[in-house]
């Protein structure tokens, strides 16, 4: 039969004092976790950010050259938006259990970026739709605000320790 002894007062400190040194440690473990998994969903939504400012320009300028057909754009253009507000949806997602205020802001621009994709995705539509002119001007306007945009986001990188993985895209160098 075994007989079981009180824990002494000093026992009992030390066991306190590991439960929470492994409390702390986890804590940490978990913070340094969710801010890599932060940095990898934000460079992945840089990429798709960038990724659907060169399909809506490339969807626009096929279409006025006669090589995309009507259908085939306004496809394609239902195709780029609905992903920009999957990804939209996404960030606000992550933006609710983010820590860091870096993270907030980095998250922040990045949702500033969709919201003007999402405009200039509905206006290629509108131009796809009716070719008029106004419906033209309309989406360079935002195509140059979204444009904005992501240099300020590009910016926001530069101030990052390691901005050098993180291109623009193609058409604002």
């Amino acid at each position: 039969m075994t007989v079981f002894r009180p824990i002494s007062e000093p026992m009992k400190r030390i066991s306190g004092l590991i439960a929470i040194i492994i409390v702390l440690v986890a804590g940490m473990s978990w913070s340094a976790d969710q801010s890599a998994l932060t940095d990898a969903f934000a460079q992945t939504a840089t990429a798709y950010a960038n990724d659907s400012f060169l399909l809506l320009g490339m969807v626009g300028d096929q279409f006025v050259a006669g090589s995309l057909d009507a259908g085939s754009a306004a496809q394609t253009v239902t195709g780029i938006q609905k992903r920009i507000r999957v990804i939209r949806a996404k960030i606000n997602l992550v933006l609710s259990w983010v820590n860091s205020d870096q993270d907030r802001k980095w998250l922040k621009i990045l949702d500033n970026v969709y919201i003007c994709l999402d405009r200039q995705a509905w206006a290629a539509g509108k131009f796809v739709d009716d070719r008029s002119p106004a419906s033209a001007k309309r989406f360079e306007t935002f195509r140059n605000e979204c444009l904005d945009k992501i240099r300020n986001l590009s910016q926001f990188y530069e101030s990052l320790a390691n901005s050098e993985e993180l291109p623009a895209p193609l058409s604002t160098r």
